[in-house]
């Protein structure tokens, strides 16, 4: 039997949440939307803290690269002055080798737990961090990064677990979002550190947000979902008090019933592997759906924005620092992501998506029209001098609002959880083929075909992406799970319009 609660709050203080009845259905029921408690703060903060470290060695090579192909010794750690195709090879080799065990690392997961991966990860990362530190060959360094990058995606594929199955479906949106928020507040660490330490140090320091993360994980939880996975209901009502621990037993315990029942369709598909997600339609469908904006966050530009912010800056020559600039918009596109958290869930997905990704693609038109007049050394530059800053600051505010945050959040929402670990793998896997020839093309074309091209492609890429998420995205917000797999068994690109005439009795 199903009760219902009173509602004594305004609507927009309410929310529908479904729990299993004794019919196997999930039925609705009216509950307060209740603050999040600070302890779920404290835990979704502390496993982001691996982003944080991953996202300022991926930002390690906008200060660090002048360096290296610097002549003067006392600020190039390296035997000699590295080479462009060298730099390229630094870029976009770890990305490529850390393809090998990004299938692996989400199922790891599932075996040793979401946040002792987590831990362990973070720990052999910093490990890497002191031999890129004192490598006087790049060769070393190559191999360092690869390994690094490579931890840092198996890292991330556990965080987008680890996230969802600490949420709930009102604030799933919100925290699936803070994945994006570390990431440029690891950019600006880099950008501020690097710009005053030698690489040896400021390598070193790159790993201090990580050595946070492994102690204070320790007086944390492990997910609900893992536990009650591995049998563990004491273990599991017990994180779940503390993880709600404003919500009274009788809502722990539907709770509980909710995530139970979610486990129990595992069933219907014994020993999840790649080839079974592709044996039901909804998996499918899915995963065709997650790939879009994953790659258009990708190919838009993305990691070049981030990874060569630096060298960009001094390549333009616009009287600025490259690595003033480059903090300068760190600030403001942390500014702007946490504004992004706390609207993603008053707007749908789609929409966002939408403005997001046309926005980011107009400013990288605007980019490649500068460096465009740089090349022809046309006589307007000096009148446009701050187009490349505003560009880039526009980028950065556009990409927050959606591209950035919103692919990790609707690819935790577009899977069950026996399929999750699979699909995360999966499109990770594809993004790091898509920065390989992203990150590692952009110096060599730079080189050959000048930096204005790159951005051209970028900024096409963006637009044709543009055009294909708002067609073919479906709206996940506020949805839970089991609605949007049964949105997904019906998916169709092109619904037939109502042709059906009016019936006069």
């Amino acid at each position: 039997m199903i009760e219902m609660k009173k509602q004594n709050s305004s609507p927009e203080l309410q929310e529908v949440k479904y729990f299993p009845t004794k019919g196997g259905e999930f039925q609705p029921q009216i509950a307060d939307k209740k603050p999040d408690t600070l302890f779920l703060y404290f835990t979704i903060i502390s496993a982001n803290l691996v982003v944080m470290g991953g996202s300022s060695s991926l930002a390690w090579t906008s200060p660090v690269i002048p360096k290296l192909q610097s002549n003067d010794t006392n600020i190039n750690p390296l035997a000699e002055p590295a080479t462009t195709l060298q730099i390229s090879m630094m870029m976009g080799l770890p990305a490529l080798v850390s393809l090998s065990g990004t299938l692996l690392v989400p199922l790891m997961s599932d075996i040793f737990g979401r946040k002792n991966m987590l831990q362990l990860f973070a720990m052999f990362m910093v490990l890497c961090d002191i031999v890129i530190a004192f490598s006087n060959r790049i060769i070393y360094i190559i191999i360092g990064r690869c390994i690094l990058m490579s931890l840092y995606n198996g890292s991330c594929a556990i965080l987008i677990i680890f996230i969802m199955e600490m949420c709930e479906n009102h604030n799933r949106g919100k925290f699936g979002c803070f994945i994006f928020l570390f990431p440029p507040i690891g950019s600006l660490y880099s950008y501020f550190f690097g710009s005053v330490f030698s690489v040896r140090t400021f390598t070193l320091v790159t790993g201090i947000p990580l050595i946070i993360l492994v102690v204070f994980l320790f007086f944390t939880v492990e997910t609900p979902v893992y536990l009650l996975s591995k049998g563990r209901f004491e273990d599991c009502l017990q994180a779940l008090r503390k993880l709600r621990s404003n919500k009274n037993r009788k809502e722990i315990q539907l709770d509980f019933d909710e995530i139970e029942f979610s486990l129990k369709q595992r069933h219907s598909v014994k020993n999840a592997t790649v080839w079974s997600l592709f044996k039901t339609r909804q998996s499918r469908v899915g995963l065709g759906l997650a790939l879009i904006p994953s790659i258009v966050h990708v190919g838009i530009g993305t990691p070049i924005m981030l990874a060569f912010l630096g060298p960009i800056f001094n390549i333009a020559d616009i009287g600025l620092s490259g690595d003033l600039v480059a903090i300068i918009i760190g600030i403001i596109n942390i500014c702007s992501v946490f504004c992004t958290t706390m609207v993603v869930e008053k707007f749908g997905r789609r929409t966002l998506l939408f403005f997001s990704t046309l926005g980011c693609s107009l400013s990288q038109l605007f980019i490649g029209l500068f460096f465009y007049f740089k090349y022809i050394n046309s006589p307007i530059i000096p009148s446009i001098k701050l187009l490349p800053v505003i560009s880039v600051i526009a980028y950065f505010v556009f990409y927050s609002t959606g591209l950035g945050p919103l692919p990790h959040t609707i690819t935790s929402e577009l899977f069950t959880s026996e399929f999750r670990s699979i699909a995360v793998s999966i499109l990770i896997t594809v993004m790091g083929v898509v920065f390989f020839f992203v990150t590692s093309g952009f110096p060599l074309l730079i080189e050959y075909v000048g930096i204005h091209w790159n951005f051209w492609f970028f900024s096409s890429f963006g637009f044709v992406g543009t055009v294909i998420l708002y067609v073919l995205l479906p709206e996940t917000r506020g949805k839970s799970i089991m609605e949007i797999q049964e949105k997904l068994k019906s998916y169709k690109i092109f619904k037939p319009r109502n042709t059906n005439q009016r019936h006069y009795k």
